[in-house]
């Protein structure tokens, strides 16, 4: 009976155990996401392209990734570094290397016309049809 009842206290103590640290978990979860709602939606969309970025992927797809950028300057840079991550073929890699990496493609949504010029090429969604509009790739 003795074996018995040190099982049950060892287990009860175990349980309380683990429902501590759930909960100290949780608590410190939930206190780890506060700093976000700080931030304002440029900080966040220049937090989610630079995570986009970092992972390095081969396609990127963004969408609307210039909308909450409200100056020109802003929008020119977000533009100028997303180029930049396709003509590198990453960011933060040797400059020598390029032609060693695979290529980097971006497909971006736009909302206005000056935000889609300085793509390579532009489709345009129209009544459920896909329109080539530009394209500043030869032979095309």
């Amino acid at each position: 009976a003795g074996l018995l009842q040190q099982l049950q206290k060892e287990t009860a103590e175990e349980c309380s155990l683990n429902r501590a640290s759930s909960s100290s978990i949780a608590l410190s979860g939930g206190q780890s996401e506060a700093w976000i709602h700080a931030l304002t939606h440029t900080d966040r969309m220049i937090i989610h392209i630079a995570r986009a970025v970092v992972a390095n992927p081969s396609v990127l797809v963004l969408h609307r990734p210039l909308m909450r950028f409200f100056s020109h300057e802003q929008r020119e840079r977000v533009m100028t570094m997303l180029k930049d991550y396709v003509k590198h073929r990453g960011v933060g890699f040797p400059a020598g290397d390029v032609q060693h990496r695979r290529p980097r493609t971006v497909f971006f949504s736009s909302c206005h016309a000056d935000e889609a010029k300085e793509a390579d090429i532009v489709w345009h969604l129209q009544e459920g049809k896909v329109h080539l509009e530009s394209s500043k790739l030869p032979g095309k």
